[in-house]
């Protein structure tokens, strides 16, 4: 399933915009400090990455997470 999506695609999304913490708890419509608190306990957890430059990012830690339920 994940192979079928085009790459070319996502790298593009990923460089033009970036997901930010505050442009997710708007999204989520929760409280910044929340979804701070949220995101870094899944940054301790290696599933997602966090720069500046890059915003939040999915690791591969969250495809193996999810492929079970793929199927």
């Amino acid at each position: 399933m994940f192979y079928d999506v085009d790459t070319k695609k996502i790298d593009k999304l990923y460089t033009e915009k970036k997901l930010t913490i505050f442009a997710l708890a708007n999204i989520m419509r929760l409280p910044k400090e929340t979804v701070r608190r949220k995101v870094g306990i899944l940054i301790k957890k290696n599933y997602i990455n966090h720069s500046r430059k890059d915003g939040l990012l999915p690791t591969d830690k969250v495809e193996e997470a999810i492929k079970p339920f793929c199927n």
